[in-house]
């Protein structure tokens, strides 16, 4: 090799080394000697570019952490941290914004799952308010109490709209919901989450009230019917009829039941101005009648368990 060709591989060399720097940090300074740009690698492995303004305060910093992943952080004229983005080692994107303190305020994220979620908090860092959209196209609003439990939760899922809220210990208490054919319901608990009432629409519009014991046994139902007819049943502990009260324009009329819910005893009045009263054994065989026509004529029958007539009168 000559000399020639020897001192260009060195000149190729020293420009080669010329333009690469290795280091395990610099800081840039500008006119006035001040920083305003670092770059550093900390003793946890955490890599990290820091941009500072005239004053010295952090603008923005770019980080990487072993742990974390990458971030960027963006700062106030104080110093203080007011919107993060970074992206989690599970690979969730995420954003958070900060008031003049430094404290957390609303954070949006995407879950591995797809999910997505935007939560405002307080100046705890409790979260108040909860928008998210599940893969599923479920999209849900929802809103928290001072200690962070949920409260009530709007959501629409295939149509279906719900509202959900609940008490301070997060009991589910009341449920709104309404399906595409029309019908809508909305249901109170108690403290068990048990239903206990319910209000509902069918989807032809006819209203149904229903009353339910601790043991969510239907008690009590009112419900009116297409023609715009009314009717209340009252039931007992196992949910046998006792009491059904019946209204239509022909008739108004009242049975009651025994233990095992079969009618015993009904009293009807008729629009044509009748009325009678019959009773039954525990076969449901009517036993006895007693009545007023149109005319304002009575009968009386009495019958056997054949429900033959026994004794009649007039």
């Amino acid at each position: 090799m000559s000399t020639e060709e020897r001192l260009a591989r060195l000149e190729q060399k020293l420009a080669a080394q010329a333009s690469r720097v290795e280091t395990r940090g610099l800081v840039i300074l500008d006119q006035d000697g001040k920083r305003r740009a670092i770059m550093s690698v900390g003793p946890d492995g955490r890599t990290f570019l820091l941009f500072a303004d005239q004053n010295g305060q952090p603008g923005a910093m770019l980080s990487m952490s072993p742990d974390k992943g990458p971030n960027l952080d963006l700062y106030a004229q104080n110093g203080k941290s007011r919107a993060s983005l970074g992206v989690d080692p599970d690979g969730s994107p995420r954003l958070k914004l900060y008031d003049r303190q430094g404290k957390s305020r609303s954070s949006l994220s995407v879950q591995p799952d797809g999910s997505t979620f935007l939560m405002l908090l307080d100046k705890n860092g409790i979260g108040h308010v909860t928008l998210h959209l599940r893969p599923d196209g479920k999209a849900g609003l929802g809103l928290s109490d001072g200690i962070g439990k949920g409260a009530a939760l709007l959501e629409v899922s295939d149509g279906r709209p719900g509202l959900t809220i609940a008490d301070q210990n997060g009991k589910q208490r009341v449920a709104l919901a309404m399906s595409p054919d029309g019908s809508a319901g909305l249901v109170f608990a108690d403290e068990n989450e048990k239903p206990r009432a319910a209000l509902g629409l069918d989807p032809g519009g006819s209203p149904t009230v229903d009353l339910s014991d601790q043991n969510e046994t239907l008690r009590a139902r009112l419900a009116v019917r297409a023609d715009g007819t009314p009717g209340v049943v009252l039931s007992d502990p196992k949910g046998h009829c006792g009491v059904v009260l019946d209204v239509s324009p022909a008739r108004s009329a009242l049975t009651l039941g025994d233990q095992d819910g079969k009618p015993r005893a009904a009293f009807a009045v008729g629009a044509d101005g009748s009325a009678a009263l019959t009773i039954g054994d525990k076969h449901q065989r009517v036993r006895a009648g007693i009545g007023i026509g149109p005319d304002g004529n009575p009968d009386l029958r009495l019958s056997d368990r054949e429900e033959r007539a026994i004794f009649k009168a007039p």
